[in-house]
């Protein structure tokens, strides 16, 4: 059903089911309760859910149907590695509860203070092409991530997608083209 030729090959996310790294947002009351609920009807937990919503965020629907079609990115089963009996045991601790300081005094009009911590594990190359867009709209990682799940959960008119990656010229010429003038 896909190409070879597919544009996965050439972002390297053939393999993005380690969870080497972790993302930490604060979201209002309601967005985190909305969420949650939305989530419940999809037989997902939480993180799988936000791993696949920030998959398609970024790379796109096709590349997630593809990741779970060829069992590659978030569905990438490595070889198994055998350990040798002598090696000591490694124990990361993952149980832990831990939350990043408070919010500023942020809110979202409507939703109130950015109260709820949410703790998410998820593939260190996600997290850095979500840095990456971060850095492009000159706001810290977790506003991005906030306000990509706010406007996921609640819509577009609660909360408008920014669109600051776009230069000035690249939004000039798609005016251009929806005004038919081009």
């Amino acid at each position: 059903m896909y190409s070879e030729t597919s544009v996965m090959t050439k972002r390297d996310i053939y393999d993005l089911h380690s969870n080497d790294a972790v993302l930490r947002i604060w979201l209002p009351a309601p967005v985190k309760q909305a969420m949650d609920e939305c989530i419940g009807d999809f037989g997902l937990s939480a993180s799988e859910y936000l791993r696949e919503f920030l998959v398609v965020y970024l790379y796109g629907t096709y590349e997630l149907q593809r990741m779970k079609s060829e069992r590659t990115g978030l569905y990438f089963v490595p070889q198994p590695v055998e350990i040798p009996d002598s090696s000591p045991q490694l124990s990361f601790g993952m149980g832990e509860i831990m939350f990043s300081r408070a919010s500023k005094a942020e809110s979202i009009p409507g939703f109130g203070k950015n109260i709820v911590p949410l703790k998410l594990l998820l593939n260190a190359k996600l997290k850095a092409d979500l840095e990456g867009l971060s850095d492009k709209a000159g706001i810290p990682l977790g506003q991005l991530v906030r306000e990509i799940i706010v406007s996921h959960f609640m819509g577009h008119t609660v909360w408008p997608e920014r669109n600051p990656l776009w230069t000035q010229e690249q939004k000039n010429m798609a005016d251009a083209w929806v005004e038919d003038e081009r």
